[in-house]
């Protein structure tokens, strides 16, 4: 393939701004290198640089990065008393029960790139709407101190 066809079907990348930051620097840190899992994951997926055990191995460890970062996040919204504590837990369950689908079997080149598709929807999704209804809790904590 061609630079000129490559660039033709290469996905955009996520781009970290402060758009995406909910108020917590340490979920920002997390947050950001969640971007950084799944753009990388976009590059060898597109370059074709992995096979279906590399693939899985990589997913796992968007997995693993994934409970961190939620473990975290839930133990922070928890100590908030933050109202919508339940709902937002039950979206992590979610996440990674779809995840683990993308583990379960081969990914075929089509499926490779639903996976990058949802990765991406749910990047967007997940942190800009569902996470900003935690946001005002961070911040008026913070001002409490």
């Amino acid at each position: 393939m061609d630079d000129a066809s490559l660039a033709k079907t290469t996905k955009p990348l996520l781009k970290w701004s402060d758009a995406y930051s909910v108020g917590d620097p340490r979920l920002d840190w997390d947050h950001r290198g969640l971007m950084d899992v799944i753009n990388s994951l976009t590059l060898d997926v597109q370059g074709a640089h992995l096979d279906q055990e590399g693939l899985r191995a990589r997913i796992l460890a968007l997995i693993e990065s994934q409970e961190d970062h939620d473990a975290r996040e839930e133990a922070i919204l928890a100590s908030l008393n933050f109202p919508g504590f339940s709902e937002h837990r039950q979206n992590h369950v979610s996440l990674e029960s779809r995840l683990k689908a993308f583990v379960a079997a081969p990914l075929e080149r089509s499926e490779r790139e639903d996976l990058l598709d949802f990765l991406k929807d749910w990047f967007i999704q997940h942190v800009l709407v569902q996470d900003m209804h935690y946001k005002t809790h961070i911040l008026e904590s913070r001002e409490r101190g």
